[in-house]
């Protein structure tokens, strides 16, 4: 599978980052285990410490943990996931 942008849909605040809820699962051929970055907003660049892997997938999201605090996530809702 390609690269894909995603979005984040969902924000939770967790000791030492923060769980985000992504837009693509199993649907979109994602599985767990997946690389992602967050993306700067309006951008292609990674924001630094962005980085993240697949921990959960349903049908149609994902969720991962990312070492980003709720702002910096809330702020580059945007994502683009790799297989691994």
């Amino acid at each position: 599978p390609e690269p894909l942008k995603a979005k984040i849909t969902n924000i939770q605040n967790s000791s030492g980052g923060s769980i985000i809820t992504i837009n693509r699962g199993k649907n979109a051929k994602v599985d767990k285990g997946w690389k992602g970055v967050v993306l700067i907003k309006g951008t292609t660049k990674p924001l630094p410490s962005g980085e993240f892997t697949v921990t959960r997938v349903t049908d149609g999201e994902c969720i991962a943990r990312v070492p980003l605090t709720y702002d910096q996530v809330n702020a580059n809702r945007e994502v683009m996931l790799s297989p691994p």
